[in-house]
């Protein structure tokens, strides 16, 4: 489903840019606008998440306490999912520069403890043919550790996997 919708995406935006006709351009733009959204909403569904209009930090998505600064291009036409509980999951952007950002894409996200990846299935929504869908999700092993133990958990003595009294 959503390559047949980014292949009308991609033959809307051909056509947008043919028109010299702003009403039609206005109502082609319209319809590109409401096949993205149908293809982010896809995109997640087949994930099992939830496309949200609510944005949320790369720190957020890496479960990190603190921002972190990354390149605006790092995060060129982004869309946020959520899981079922609301929390970030992935934020899938849309590269003009792919693969030559590759390089820099891969040391943001070790520095701040994202997994990247660019599939080639499902091609980008945004700009079929001219931008590449990358997407960021948080490394398991750092979304473990910067959970907090609950204020009432018992700290108990072991020592050499036995019970110290």
């Amino acid at each position: 489903m959503i390559k047949d919708l980014t292949s009308e995406i991609e033959f809307l935006t051909s056509q947008s840019e043919r028109s010299l006709l702003d009403s039609k351009r206005t109502v082609i733009h319209k319809r590109i606008k409401d096949l993205t959204g149908k293809a982010a909403a896809e995109f997640g569904r087949l994930r099992h998440w939830r496309l949200t209009g609510e944005p949320f930090t790369v720190g957020a998505l890496a479960g990190l306490p603190a921002e972190v600064q990354v390149p605006r291009r790092f995060l060129d036409h982004p869309y946020y999912y959520r899981d079922w509980r609301g929390r970030p999951v992935a934020i899938a952007v849309h590269l003009y520069d792919w693969p030559d950002v590759g390089p820099e894409v891969e040391e943001i996200c070790e520095r701040v403890g994202l997994h990247y990846e660019a599939p080639v299935h499902p091609p980008s929504w945004w700009y079929p043919g001219r931008t590449q869908l990358v997407l960021y999700t948080a490394m398991a092993a750092r979304r473990r550790k910067c959970r907090r133990s609950s204020p009432l958990q018992l700290v108990l003595p072991f020592k050499d996997g036995l019970w110290v009294i």
